[in-house]
């Protein structure tokens, strides 16, 4: 007896070791590589709204002091900080407030002390799925499944950022597993966490209003595949009721957590949550550029596709086995993979509408990724009980213990997507798998979105500070001009350049700069001109591929002089 319990607390220190190493590793290597990406083009507005709630915190807490409880609380003082005109809950954001409060005197200057918050919540859901999968597949399959999360290039990308879609994922995949298990096993504890998670979800973005249907949904297909032996049948059906409340519980405490929190809808609360739910319903189009062709909606099969593009191979290749085996052996299925294929056709549905806005790859139904790493890891467990079933008839003749067989299948499984994201960093936005041949092969063969986002004209920088001053620099689009005002600010760009975004301006320009966005230059065609035919004067590069990229005055006059005779836009090959 001594030594099985000496065995557990021996098992149970292991993991808590192991899931230490992950959270500390992810959240590390995401501050660390924090300035290798410049600034998105929401990143700006979610970290002044961050900015503006440390204000109102300050102001608050001064106010108190003096015995003042009402002015903060006021209209004027609600609506001038925490107006919502980007229509998002404030959860991220006051995370970011506090993460920049904790850690900016302590990190080096730059990006890291606001996308610390985006880092921690990426730890967190690495660590929440290296828990559960250990629970479920037992400790390879969690390490397989945590690394491979952690090693897929665009989700590593989107944890740098101080946006939204990391936060949301993190906190809705975390909300459904512990309500699922709460119904599974009649736990108040597992409720009461589930709600909060799911409160925090909601407070993050719209999005994980789907988490409560996909609780739902799951449980009664549960019902309707159960077996008709009657008492299975009985317990089916008592599930589905306890996840009826589980599910109205927690949706209600999770509204009224968002309420809570989101002090902008504290006045005139109908009519604010009615434009923020129609904001999202309704949401105006975002061009995209998708197997060659500009969509203001794109197809319905646009996320499914993208998924399969972005993903890596191997992973991609495990996933899909663990969705087969599902499907095919649901009763035997342990829960956590049934929950998680029922949540990742939820969450990616509503994206396959065809009003539906699609763009920016997998960003917008980030909450279905890592969904597909469980299943990943369920087929992955398959993978390693037929290894260890072979080791056992080999083993009198081979002499070859199972945690090398373990550890080689992790090394085999990770290597490629670790390799991957070493290779493409920082341009994770632009990562494509070898199914279209790497990033060259999406771009030029296929037609899918080189990058997007603007993160990547930071590459440009140095060769901008080597020009001469008072050189004009046509940039596109309009808005980069405030994000070239913040590099000078964080020191990484000389303030004696001059930047223009009025095509009138382009033939006196020294210089001009933009992404490789097909979205962002398709309109142009100039710029598309320059892209296709034009060498640049400084590029970054990857796989063949300029992601960003300077084009000198001669380069413009080339550009000008066919666009004076053509006004089509030009293809690759004219």
């Amino acid at each position: 007896m001594p030594n099985k319990v000496g065995h557990l607390l021996r098992g149970r220190l292991t993991d808590i070791v192991l899931a230490s190493l992950l959270f500390f590793g992810s959240f590390i290597s995401v501050v660390w590589t924090s300035d290798d990406m410049g600034v998105t083009y929401d990143e700006a507005i979610y970290a002044g709204c961050a900015l503006r709630f440390l204000q109102w915190l300050n102001m608050t807490l001064q106010s108190i002091k003096h015995g003042d409880f009402v002015s903060p609380f006021k209209y004027e003082t609600i609506q001038a900080y925490w107006h919502a005109k980007d229509m998002h809950p404030p959860f991220p954001k006051m995370l970011t407030a506090m993460t920049y409060l904790l850690f900016g005197n302590i990190m080096p200057a730059g990006l890291a002390p606001l996308r610390s918050s985006t880092a921690l919540m990426f730890a967190a859901l690495i660590v929440a799925v290296y828990i559960w999968l250990l629970r479920y597949f037992g400790r390879t399959a969690a390490i397989y499944g945590a690394l491979a999360l952690l090693t897929m290039p665009r989700v590593f990308a989107h944890a740098h950022f101080v946006t939204l879609d990391v936060p949301v994922a993190s906190a809705t995949f975390i909300a459904t597993i512990l309500m699922a298990n709460a119904v599974e096993h009649k736990s108040k504890m597992l409720t009461a966490f589930g709600a909060l998670a799911l409160g925090i979800a909601f407070s993050c973005k719209m999005n994980a209003l789907l988490a409560p249907f996909g609780l739902l949904t799951f449980f009664l297909i549960d019902r309707l595949l159960s077996s008709r032996h009657m008492g299975e049948r009985t317990e089916a059906n008592a599930k589905l009721l306890r996840a009826i409340f589980v599910t109205a519980v927690s949706t209600a405490f999770a509204f009224a957590f968002l309420l809570l929190t989101w002090l902008w809808l504290w006045y005139e609360t109908p009519k604010r949550l009615a434009s923020y739910i129609l904001f999202h319903g309704k949401h105006f189009p975002v061009h995209t550029f998708y197997l060659g062709k500009m969509h203001a909606y794109a197809p319905w099969h646009y996320p499914l596709v993208m998924t399969a593009v972005t993903t890596p191979a191997l992973t991609l290749l495990m996933a899909l086995a663990g969705t087969a085996i599902t499907i095919v052996r649901w009763q035997s299925t342990p829960m956590l993979a049934r929950v998680a294929l029922i949540n990742y056709i939820i969450h990616i549905a509503p994206f396959c509408l065809p009003q539906t806005p699609k763009y920016n790859c997998v960003r917008l139904f980030m909450p279905a990724i890592p969904f597909l790493i469980v299943l990943a890891s369920f087929a992955f467990h398959k993978l390693e009980m037929i290894a260890s079933k072979l080791l056992a008839r080999v083993h009198p003749y081979i002499n070859v213990r199972p945690k090398i067989i373990s550890l080689s299948l992790i090394v085999i499984f990770i290597a490629p997507s670790l390799n991957s994201l070493l290779r493409i960093h920082p341009f994770e936005l632009s990562y494509y798998n070898a199914l279209v041949g790497g990033t060259r092969g999406a771009v030029y063969r296929w037609g899918f979105e080189s990058t997007y986002w603007g993160v990547n004209i930071v590459q440009l920088l140095p060769f901008l500070n080597e020009q001469r001053d008072g050189s004009l620099v046509f940039i596109i689009p309009v808005g980069l001009h405030a994000y070239m005002d913040l590099y000078i600010r964080f020191g990484w760009l000389k303030p004696t350049l001059r930047f223009t975004s009025k095509i009138e301006d382009l033939p006196k320009a020294d210089f001009a700069m933009f992404q490789g966005s097909q979205t962002e230059i398709y309109d142009n065609p100039i710029t598309w001109f320059l892209w296709l035919k034009c060498k640049p004067a400084h590029a970054a590069v990857y796989d063949g591929v300029p992601i960003a990229a300077v084009y000198d005055a001669n380069a413009i006059r080339i550009a000008l002089k066919w666009g004076a005779k053509r006004t089509q836009l030009p293809h690759k090959n004219d």
